[in-house]
């Protein structure tokens, strides 16, 4: 009867450091997505009040949130190339 309790206990000490190391995991995740997200709101925050197109965007990861970074860099660029553009033309005549 004995070893049947200690298996048990065993079990449930198993169960628990699991479940523990498995929040933890899925703690450093969800901080790591949010402090991207965080970041990039930010970015794109800045490019909206101060037009500020030089902003840098420091995400370099290669999921969904550094495929958006990605876009945006590259959207805007293409605003700043078109003001740039803008204006040339605009002092040409």
């Amino acid at each position: 009867m004995g070893s049947i309790n200690e298996i048990i206990n065993r079990i449930s000490l198993f169960s628990i450091l699991f479940g523990i190391l498995i929040a933890f995991i899925g703690y450093t995740i969800v901080t790591s997505i949010l402090n991207s997200i965080r970041n990039l709101e930010k970015n794109v925050s800045e490019v909206g009040r101060e037009g500020n197109f030089d902003t840098k965007i420091d995400i370099e990861s290669t999921d969904e949130i550094g495929a958006f970074a990605g876009s945006f860099k590259d959207m805007m660029k293409g605003m700043k190339d078109m003001l740039t553009d803008a204006n040339m033309l605009s002092c040409s005549h």
